[in-house]
């Protein structure tokens, strides 16, 4: 089972604040330790694509995770996959309605498998519409980084930390409060 795992939820940002986060893992050497999943509104959108948005936070120096492109993992694909030390999961907005077949629809959730901390990506069931209406309380603002959050409280992980750059309307609040209830 993985340690230590740092939550960051994020629905807005400065252009700068993927380079900045990049410095302070670097710093601390965080990732040499643990991982960290981001729950965020379209791959933090800066560019017009989803594609073009992935090439930018790996590859632009002064503002993306430069010093880990091989470490960075975009949940955008139909499956599960093994949160690993040393890795930064990014998941994608992915209840956000949309008429951009470039984004996909699928749902995304955080879980306990056994010993291994899983993000489940799996196709969209519900209409979003009636989804949201059904989880108001729950799915205040798309991404529900509560809903994240929420579900990484409930897991074994030792040493779970969580951050918030910016939540819309309070989205994350709940959750960071989750996290520190659940010895985070």
């Amino acid at each position: 089972m993985i340690d230590t795992v740092l939550c960051i939820g994020a629905s807005t940002y400065n252009e700068k604040t993927p380079r900045k986060i990049n410095d302070a893992l670097v710093a601390t050497k965080f990732l040499d330790k643990g991982s960290v999943i981001f729950a965020c509104h379209l791959y933090f959108r800066l560019c017009q694509d989803m594609e073009s948005q992935k090439e930018y936070l790996k590859s632009h120096e002064a503002d993306g995770f430069s010093d880990y492109t091989s470490q960075l993992i975009f949940v955008d694909r139909i499956g599960e996959y093994n949160v690993k030390d040393g890795h930064i999961y990014i998941l994608p907005d992915t209840l956000q309605p949309s008429n951009d077949p470039a984004i996909p629809s699928f749902e995304v959730s955080l879980c306990q498998i056994g010993d291994n901390l899983t993000i489940k990506c799996f196709r969209r069931e519900l209409n979003s519409i009636k989804y949201y209406e059904q989880y108001t309380e729950i799915l205040h603002n798309l991404p529900c980084i509560n809903a994240i959050m929420n579900q990484f409280a409930e897991t074994t992980v030792q040493n779970k930390l969580g951050l918030i750059l910016a939540g819309m309307e309070q989205d994350g609040a709940k959750g960071l409060t989750a996290i520190g209830s659940n010895n985070g």
